[in-house]
């Protein structure tokens, strides 16, 4: 008896998953779909089971039919016959119709470098107060809703998670729990900014997947692995006037038309002792050009140097340091079209944010200058703690007219704290560069290889190794090949895997099965040589991305869901970043710059380009056609003028172009009135235009370097366009101003 019982122990539950079928229910990404009512006709009995968690549901083996329930919406499925918007693949049933329901998933003027042909550019700054808006200026770059996209790398993620790095004089100031970047820290009035798309050097971060943005300070340390610049004592005075919105969009400011008014300056104090302080600061009160938008802002900021030589060896001291305080309220999506300037007042969200941060460094250069070994740190608060700290190593291996060979290597620790859960990373790189200078040219080479581990306190770590390389071949009559390649990575940030947070009248779910983001790609570039009428740069690109994280917007279970409770609708609206497998992102960037002529103190100079991007989505689970990636924008050109008369007058323009993005999340249109009409209303995209006239009052130094004032008036947006950079948001109508510098 005693083994008749230990068989049917044994053999009952053989016995009952003979008798049932498992299945798993996801959207067409592959994402499981939790807790969906799954209904079916047993005999003449009705039964429902629900999906778990992973989207797991057990039917029997006899049933051939099913109706699926989830938030609203039923789907029929048929298991032995061909259903409308369902596929099955082994055991899996991929839901077209649930594809966006994704509650759980198992898996003053700025000196701005060109990063491809034709060197520096000086592009004016309208009265920009933004670096955001001086990148929107530079090729192959646009900023969509905060979020700076290289060459249609990244899209559009509510600010946070960027796929760019940001080095602020070498280190990363992205912070580390949402990965956002916050503009208004950059100040414009003491920085030197570039942009480059494929990260070739070993000391940029393994985040930078999409490019990087290097921001330096005017300090007098000097470094192959920063360029630093110097500018004169300045101060600036700027006002402007917003103007009347384009006709048929209802304007809702009282009594007269809004002012954006400031005041920022710099000034730089040495003495015989190697002692170097600069000082530096912005004033800004913006009234906004939509009802309840304003942006009140102070900004300061230091940076002091000592330089000492003993017995010939070098030792630099700096310390930068940083103070902001920006209130503002911004606007988010309107209620429709006709009234596009009138949004509920739930839509404003005032925020005052206190940011500071410190940044010592020390730094020593062996006799011969063959060693050099610096310690950098930097200290930031916003809200939250960040601490990064690096140790770099750099030597000189060989040095002549002709040939030369370096390495360099780093160690490196990061750590951040928000809302409780801690956040930190670490990693090690190496670099090697050499040169050569012969009778076909001269190249250069480097190659670098990074690691960096990164974990949180709910999250074991991950790691990965990566490789980078760059090679150049310069002609004799100056041409110019290069070949860039690399890998990069990233990590899943707190906001994105642990925190919910709110952005407008949308929420921002946490994903805490987020996995790590992968890429790797190429840019092959040839440009010619100055021939003091111009020259021409084209590249050709590729990068193709693993896992890659993109902002899905739809229905999701919040973090606390408890089933025993009421919800509405609108508490499962909202937006979360999700895992959509394997893309590619590939085109082409052309640059020129013509100079039409020169004539004693006059010139007119042309700056062109033109960027194509073909960002698709390799996901095939649905055996579709390849899809355009969401919230990129393929083409994307500016056409630059510079005039410049007898060194007193200067006459700037400004036009981009921006093509319509293809491809946004089908709930904006559901739930947002307006975005549908407008998108139709701008299929072939967007042009925008900006003006600037000025006069320097000093004959004797070329315009904006040198002592004197300068005065120049400016008009933006040209044409008063009306333009959604990104869906349920305009663009600040045409506006008026006035700025006065003067520099000592």
């Amino acid at each position: 008896m005693r083994y008749k019982i230990t068989w049917f122990l044994l053999c009952f539950p053989i016995f009952l998953w003979a008798q049932e079928k498992r299945w798993i229910l996801t959207n067409e990404l592959g994402n499981p779909i939790a807790h969906a009512a799954v209904f079916y006709i047993q005999g003449d009995v009705g039964k429902t089971v629900s999906t778990d968690s992973n989207g797991v549901f057990y039917l029997p083996q006899k049933v051939s039919e099913c109706s699926v329930s989830f938030l609203g919406i039923q789907q029929t499925i048929r298991f032995h016959a061909e259903s409308e918007g369902v596929f099955f693949r082994n055991d899996t049933i991929f839901s077209q119709k649930f594809a966006v329901y994704l509650p759980h998933t198992s898996l003053s003027s700025v000196r701005v470098l060109s990063p491809w042909p034709t060197g520096p550019l000086q592009l004016q700054n309208f009265g920009s107060q933004s670096a955001e808006d001086v990148l929107n200026r530079t090729p192959g770059v646009v900023v969509i809703g905060r979020q700076v996209s290289i060459r249609g790398g990244s899209g559009y993620s509510l600010g946070a998670a960027s796929r760019t790095s940001l080095l602020v004089d070498g280190m990363p100031l992205l912070q580390p729990y949402s990965g956002d970047i916050r503009w208004n820290l950059l100040p414009l009035e003491n920085l030197f900014i570039g942009a480059q798309w494929m990260p070739t050097q070993g000391f940029i971060p393994s985040a930078s997947i999409n490019g990087v943005v290097s921001a330096v300070s005017d300090t007098s340390t000097v470094s192959d692995l920063s360029k630093t610049f110097r500018k004169s004592n300045s101060i600036r005075f700027f006002h402007s006037i917003y103007g009347n919105p384009p006709p048929g969009i209802l304007r809702t400011w009282p009594g007269r038309n809004p002012w954006n008014s400031g005041i920022d300056f710099r000034n730089v104090l040495w003495n015989k002792n190697g002692l170097r302080l600069i000082t530096y600061g912005q004033f800004l009160r913006d009234e906004g050009y939509r009802e309840s938008e304003f942006s009140h802002r102070f900004r300061g900021g230091f940076n002091a140097n000592y330089h000492r030589v003993w017995n010939r060896h070098t030792v630099d001291f700096t310390l930068r340091g940083f103070g902001l305080r920006d209130s503002t309220a911004l606007f988010f999506f309107w209620e429709s079209d006709s009234t596009a300037y009138k949004v509920p007042p739930t839509s404003f969200k005032p925020t005052v944010i206190r940011t500071h941060y410190f940044d010592p460094e020390i730094r020593w250069t062996s006799p011969n200058q063959k060693h050099e070994i610096w310690q950098r740190n930097r200290i930031f608060y916003t809200g939250n703690w960040q601490k990064y700290h690096e140790l770099i190593y750099k030597n000189k291996l060989f040095q002549s007219d002709k040939n030369s060979a370096d390495w360099s290597a780093g160690i490196l620790q990061q750590f951040t704290d928000v809302d409780s859960v801690w956040g930190r990373s670490r990693g090690a790189w190496a670099e090697v560069d050499a040169s050569r200078k012969g009778p076909w040219g001269k190249w250069t080479a480097s190659a670098s290889v990074r690691w960096e581990d990164y974990e949180n306190q709910r999250k074991r770590p991950v790691s990965k190794t990566i490789f980078r390389g760059k090679f150049q071949w310069e002609t004799p009559q100056k041409w110019q090949v290069q070949l860039t390649g690399g890998q990069s990575w990233r990590a899943p940030n707190l906001i994105e895997t642990d925190i919910t947070t709110v952005g407008g009248n949308f929420g921002l779910f946490p994903n805490p099965y987020l996995r790590p983001e992968s890429a790797a790609g190429y840019d092959l570039k040839l440009a010619s040589p100055y021939s003091g009428l111009g020259n021409f740069a084209i590249s050709q690109f590729v990068c193709s991305y693993n896992n890659l994280i993109d902002l899905q917007y739809g229905i999701f279970f919040p973090a606390n869901f408890d089933s025993t409770k009421t919800y509405s609708l609108a508490d499962f609206v909202g937006a979360r970043n999700e895992n959509i497998a394997a893309a590619r992102i590939s085109g082409l960037v052309a640059e020129g710059r013509w100079r039409v002529f020169q004539t004693g103190k006059s010139s007119l100079e042309f700056f062109a380009d033109y960027t194509y991007v073909l960002p698709l989505n390799l996901n095939k689970l649905n055996d579709s056609v390849q899809r355009i990636l969401k919230y990129r924008i393929q083409h994307l050109a500016h056409f630059n003028v510079q005039a410049e008369i007898r060194q007193h007058w200067k006459l700037f323009w400004s036009t981009r172009y921006t093509s319509q993005i293809q491809h946004i999340d089908g709930e904006l249109e559901r739930f947002v009135p307006g975005i549908k009409e407008m998108r139709a209303e701008q299929k072939m995209g967007n042009i925008w235009s900006d003006v600037q006239l000025s006069y320097h009052g000093k004959s004797e130094t070329r315009l904006g370097q040198g002592d004197g004032w300068e005065t120049s008036l400016f008009v933006r947006n040209l044409w008063n366009t009306k333009f959604m950079p990104i869906p349920g948001n305009l663009s600040a109508p045409r506006s008026y101003g006035i700025q006065v510098r003067y520099f000592w």
